[in-house]
């Protein structure tokens, strides 16, 4: 005999775990949509934060930000508007993880916000400062830091750190001479001598701004930088791109444009580590020819050597080199890739390398970038569908809830429009290579299938309140249908009994057969079928997505154990909560894993290798959640 099939089941998901931020796009011709805003400041906003500690008083705590703000704007001039404040929405996650956790940041916003924090250590002052630009979702490239000895001089250090990575902001108006492109800078049509901001030989970061149905997203293009070589007077820069991979300023059905962040770059020595292009292993690269040159790849002048049995190659010891080094991996006499490097501190750049002559990004990348995309639209699906309940829990916020249904709808219904499209261009592209060798699109595709589905949910949910409150004549009735679609809510996030409490009520006050036979369902796969199998659920639904990201390794079997004794008493809707919490702890992962440097940190390393296995471990959950309920509903 059939089990009954859960009602809904748009989170069954097959997720790809690699989320590196990588965009690669179509072949239409690259839009303009992007305001330079080259007649507006910047709007540069300073956390200041400042421990506790007896000699950090609030006397000295009101003078640093004084002297901060007012030099700041003093130097600034025309060019920003300049606020200090002492507290921000994510400054607790700041404290915490310390000014990596920028790493993880992705909002795009008109706003620069420069994090400053101030402690006591031995004796002297430590200054950290980091920056976030709003307007390319780009955190500045390293967290600054510097120790002074004398008070006086905390506030004017601060002010340093910060002009360092202050970072003019451009956008790409005219690339027909590529690679030679010309760009406008945010700030260039004030009056100000953009000169003082931006010199010849300095370089600018690419950044592909694309638009989702939430909104306007950022990715930085990999190994692709803009040297500036003339600045005009009208606020736009003449610049060279360098970049590694072909096609650095592809456009694509999403594409808004191209921004580019000027970098804080330096004049030193080359330092590189070369390590294989394998997430799995840090295996380093020895032996690799390697040529450096100043000012071009064409450039008759080179330094070369080979790295060494830890992959670490070293140039500039005797004449420094400029803003960015010029290199090139050789295989004999032939060139396997050409990597334009920018020269921000003097560690380590840390460069992947497969050893195969490279191309056009690989495809196993681009399919990354669109699974990751996916995943992101799952979990915003599942964080509308709870404020939705909420808002639809009060009668006074109910036409607030629906126009924000809409909303949602619309730009998941492009979501999906563009998600499809990129499928089929994935799709396209594989066929030129050996069929052993394609990715594989299943677990895209099944995302995608999990989108259409709260798509026609959202529209049931539309449908249903937009019914309610146009029937204002039976307050009662209007009452009964909010609920209902309540109930189809809390269903999509997996809260079957709280579901079930809203359709009973309903029921209470109305017969309704087909709402009847549906609770009926429900109800005989949803019942406690023995004690072992409460304390399972309550592990699920209380336990479970509360667990830290440190405890995840140790709880996991825990988790797997919960799923069979679902399975064992027929429970088919419990797991969906198992597998919805899978998903919220993977992205948590994510988030943690970006602050990591493995490369040059033991510990770090160590950690890695658990987030990769605790991955797996989740991801293992999340297809046996998928197979037993698929497996349940035929």
């Amino acid at each position: 005999m059939k089990k009954p099939a859960p009602p809904r089941r748009w989170f069954f998901l097959m997720l790809v775990l690699s989320l590196y931020f990588l965009c690669f796009g179509g072949s239409s011709p690259l839009q303009a949509a992007l305001d330079p805003e080259t007649h507006k400041p910047y709007h540069l906003q300073v956390v200041l934060h400042i421990a506790k500690h007896r000699l950090l008083t609030d006397v000295f705590k009101d003078q640093v930000e004084r002297e901060l703000r007012d030099g700041l704007q003093a130097a600034l001039g025309d060019m920003a508007q300049v606020e200090v404040v002492r507290d921000h929405p994510r400054l607790n996650e700041i404290r915490e993880k310390g000014l990596q956790a920028l790493d993880g940041w992705k909002e795009i916003a008109d706003l620069k916000i420069h994090f400053v924090l101030i402690n006591f250590l031995d004796d002297q002052y430590e200054v950290q400062a980091r920056q976030y630009d709003g307007l390319t979702g780009q955190p500045s490239p390293v967290v600054r830091r510097e120790l002074v000895p004398d008070r006086r001089f905390v506030a004017r250090t601060a002010a340093l750190l910060i002009a360092l990575d202050f970072g003019l902001v451009g956008t790409v108006i005219d690339h027909s001479g590529f690679p030679v492109v010309r760009v406008a800078v945010k700030g260039g049509g004030l009056g100000v001598p953009l000169e003082r901001w931006v010199k010849k030989g300095e370089v600018f970061a690419l950044v592909q701004i694309n638009q989702s149905g939430a909104g306007p997203w950022a990715y930085r293009v990999p190994w692709a930088l803009l040297r500036v070589e003339e600045v005009l007077p009208d606020g736009v820069c003449v610049c060279r791109l360098y970049h590694r991979h072909p096609e650095p300023l592809a456009a694509g059905r999403d594409v808004l444009g191209y921004r580019c962040l000027k970098l804080g770059t330096i004049r030193g020595p080359v330092r590189l580590r070369f390590i294989d292009d394998d997430p799995r292993a840090l295996v380093p690269r020895a032996n690799l020819q390697i040529q450096v040159r100043r000012q071009s790849f064409e450039d008759a002048a080179k330094e070369q050597d080979t790295t060494d049995a830890d992959g670490f190659f070293r140039a500039g010891r005797d004449r420094p080199y400029e803003h960015i080094a010029f290199v090139t991996v050789m295989d004999g006499d032939k060139e396997r890739a050409r990597i334009p490097v920018p020269l921000i501190d003097e560690q380590p750049v840390v460069i992947k390398y497969s050893g195969k002559e490279e191309g056009s990004p690989p495809l196993v990348l681009r399919r990354s970038l669109w699974l990751g995309r996916l995943y992101e639209n799952l979990l915003a699906q599942a964080d509308l569908f709870r404020r939705l309940n909420e808002l639809a829990e009060k009668p006074e916020q109910r036409p607030a809830a629906l126009e924000r249904a809409k909303a949602g709808l619309q730009a998941l219904t492009a979501d999906i429009e563009n998600s499809t499209h990129e499928m089929n261009a994935l799709r396209a592209a594989m066929q030129a290579l050996p069929e052993g060798n394609r990715p594989s699109l299943a677990d895209g595709e099944q995302c995608l299938r999990d989108l259409r589905e709260a798509q026609q949910q959202l529209e049931k949910f539309i449908a249903g309140l937009d019914k309610a409150l146009k029937e204002e004549a039976d307050p009662r009735l209007k009452e009964l249908r909010a609920k209902v679609a309540r109930g189809q809510l809390l269903e999509d996030e997996a809260e079957f009994g709280q579901a079930l409490s809203l359709y009973q009520e309903v029921l209470k006050e109305q017969d309704d057969p087909k709402l009847k036979a549906h609770v009926q369902k429900l109800t005989k796969i949803w019942e406690v079928k023995s004690e072992t199998h409460r304390e399972v659920r309550r592990f699920i639904y209380e336990v479970w997505p509360k667990v830290e990201p440190a405890r995840l390794k140790e709880r996991l079997p825990e988790a797997h154990a919960a799923l069979e004794e679902c399975k064992r008493v027929g429970d088919t809707l419990s797991p969906l909560k198992l597998a919805k919490a899978a998903v919220a702890h993977l992205a948590k992962l994510n988030e943690q894993e970006k602050a990591l440097n493995p490369t040059l940190n033991p510990d770090h390393a160590r950690i890695a290798e658990t987030i990769l296995e605790v991955r797996e471990g989740l991801g293992k959950l999340i297809q046996d959640v998928n197979a037993f309920v698929a497996s349940a509903a035929r």
